[in-house]
């Protein structure tokens, strides 16, 4: 285990909207996007807002469309790149134009984007603490045991706890990780 836990501040515009706003580009092109804001409520879900103007044949009208995510650790073995995994959690809210029909697609978009976003914070604590272990890989294989989400006084952002986080590398057929353990990985050929 690298360490027991970690805490990682996220403030707007320190780069989170813009991995889900690039997620959100693939959406169809009846929907604009304008805007995308990233926060945590008070029952510790992700909550995401996305701004922009749907087209109507002749007409667009504006519309923002909130959606909340639970957040926990990745359980399939087998997917490395799976750290955090983004849920819906209840309705979305939509005020304005409406965007039903693309709601299934807004979620996923929304889902894969908070999920890069997650994913991308946990290696980079995984990271930090391998080189200050004096480690001379990078962590390849990244995994938590916990996730939890809280707003900062003020909502000028949020407060991600990462508990038990773990990293490591595979070479050459075994686990190495930061405090120097070999482990043998089953080969099959």
């Amino acid at each position: 285990m690298l360490t027991d836990g970690a805490s990682f501040g996220l403030a707007p515009n320190e780069g989170a909207e813009a991995l889900v706003l690039e997620q959100l580009h693939g959406l169809p092109k009846a929907l604009r996007i304008d805007s995308v804001s990233l926060h945590a409520d008070s029952a510790g879900r992700e909550v995401v807002v996305v701004r922009g103007t749907v087209k109507r044949f002749l007409f667009s009208q504006s519309f923002a469309y909130t959606r909340a995510l639970t957040l926990h650790p990745s359980k399939r073995p087998g997917y490395p790149e799976e750290v955090i995994v983004a849920e819906p959690a209840g309705p979305a809210s939509v005020v304005g134009g409406d965007i039903r029909v693309f709601s299934a697609a807004l979620d996923a978009a929304i889902v894969a984007g908070v999920e890069l976003v997650m994913n991308d914070i946990a290696r980079q604590v995984a990271d930090g603490n391998l080189f200050l272990n004096k480690a001379s890989f990078p962590a390849t294989l990244v995994t938590v045991t916990g996730i939890a989400v809280h707003p900062e006084p003020g909502n000028v952002g949020q407060s991600i706890n990462f508990q038990g986080v773990y990293g490591g590398t595979i070479t050459g057929g075994l686990v190495t990780t930061a405090t120097g353990g070999l482990l043998r990985a089953a080969a099959r050929r």
